[in-house]
């Protein structure tokens, strides 16, 4: 790394301090864009930079840089940002160790140029088409007194954007990927969706838009994701939980669901999911948190910070956009754990009712537990047979009366939403490998 021949001198100048972590960071990335049919822009992009928090009695100290000139310069009086009258003591892991997660890309961009140009073509009754392509390569040190840790991470993301059009009639949507790996294994099957994905597109030209009512529902494992992360997922946040923004406050043990429900968070890498993390942003190890367990709340998603606060177990929560921004308690993949049934049975449960397919934004409030989502279309259900589609439909909800009214899950599982959450200014990713859901008396909007 750039700042590494620097970092003994820093570690001199903060050795006064009670506590000092520092973070080096470096970036490197390649991306290429292509629409309808022609290579849009190739690009390569690399940043790097440094992160110091520190204290000195009660007070914290934030500083960063991306300069490694401004090492030389450097005072402990000369931080960006200051924190009076700390309410937790810093802690740091003691671990040395180094993790390499996902691999590097095989491909080169002259290649993936080619593919891309070539699969946004248009045709039929699509007429806008942009496909996007991006690799990053990260590492990341975090050094503390006792603590020296190393991570370095790949990510592969792929964004595939239509629109179709008829007469007046217009349907948008679009099919992504993104993995905590380059796109090398992955990058045949996501050219190869592409036709599926545009007829289905131009598939919903012919169906109605909307529709009402109070229904018994089956969500699909994107959807399923979307109630994890934004209606769930984020009350357990424990800064949002400590600073009473949180409809789950002091409600850790209590029951919410059914025995069969369970919903974890689960950072430790495996199937190459976006989230993933060997160690978190204060370099402490990533844990599976169990946020519902037999359907009561166990516990929340802590960092040094509000684990103290709250007097609950540190479980590795601290997550960073970058150096430039201290970390706070984030997600990273959270799901439902799988039920006994598979999809039909679920259909034949279900009976008469509404299957929503494919995710299409929204919004929650943690405080309340109230939340509204955009779907992208609604299958309906008759005497247990498909009757009929809608599309750009939407239905909202109180989490807590959501949690109760689940009726059961399915044992099918799908990796396929990941996200970049954004909380206070910063983005991280996120992904979840969810089941479908059969809730009662859900509003559709």
């Amino acid at each position: 790394m750039l700042f590494a021949y620097g970092i003994d001198k820093l570690k001199s100048k903060l050795k006064d301090c009670d506590f000092y972590r520092i973070m080096l960071e470096e970036t490197n990335s390649e991306s290429v864009v292509a629409k309808e049919g022609k290579v849009d822009a190739i690009s390569t992009n690399e940043s790097f930079g440094l992160g110091i928090f520190y204290t000195l009695g009660r007070f914290g100290y934030f500083y960063s840089t991306n300069n490694p000139n401004d090492l030389d310069n450097f005072k402990i009086d000369l931080a960006l940002k200051k924190y009076s009258n700390l309410d937790y003591i810093p802690k740091e892991s003691g671990i040395k160790d180094k993790k390499i997660i996902g691999e590097k890309s095989n491909l080169d961009l002259e290649t993936i140029a080619k593919e891309l140009s070539k699969t946004s073509k248009l045709r039929n009754q699509i007429v806008t088409h942009e496909i996007k392509y991006n690799n990053i390569e990260q590492e990341r040190q975090i050094i503390c007194e006792n603590t020296d840790i190393i991570q370095k991470q790949y990510f592969g993301i792929g964004f595939n954007s239509i629109v179709a059009k008829e007469g007046n009639i217009l349907r948008k949507d679009v099919n992504r990927i993104a993995k905590s790996t380059a796109l090398n294994k992955y990058f045949d099957e996501f050219i190869f969706k592409n036709d599926g994905f545009e007829n289905k597109t131009i598939e919903k030209l012919k169906f109605n838009e909307g529709i009402k009512g109070k229904f018994n529902i089956i969500l699909d494992p994107s959807i399923s994701s979307l109630l994890a992360h934004e209606a769930i997922g984020h009350a357990c946040e424990s800064d949002l939980v400590y600073n009473k923004q949180s409809i789950l406050r002091n409600k850790i043990g209590k029951t919410f669901a059914k025995e069969f429900v369970n919903l974890i968070d689960d950072p430790t890498p495996k199937d190459d999911l976006f989230g993933s993390y060997y160690y978190d942003a204060e370099g402490f190890p990533a844990k599976i948190r169990h946020l519902i367990k037999e359907g009561k709340l166990n516990e929340y998603i802590a960092n040094t910070r509000f684990s103290q606060l709250l007097k609950i177990e540190n479980n590795g929560g601290s997550r960073t956009e970058s150096y430039r921004s201290l970390p706070i308690p984030r997600m990273s993949n959270t799901s439902f754990l799988p039920g006994q049934k598979n999809f039909l049975e679920l259909i034949d449960e279900l009976k008469n009712g509404i299957i929503l397919n494919g995710f299409a934004g929204g919004e929650t409030d943690p405080t309340t537990g109230t939340y509204q989502f955009g779907v992208k279309e609604g299958l309906i259900v008759k005497n247990g047979q498909i009757n009929e589609t809608r599309v750009n439909i939407s239905f909202s909800g109180q989490i807590l009366k959501s949690l109760k009214n689940i009726v059961d899950i399915s044992k099918d599982i799908k990796m396929e939403s990941p996200g970049f959450c954004g909380k206070e200014g910063q983005t991280v990713f996120c992904d979840s490998f969810d089941p479908y859901l059969l809730i009662k008396n859900v509003r559709i909007d």
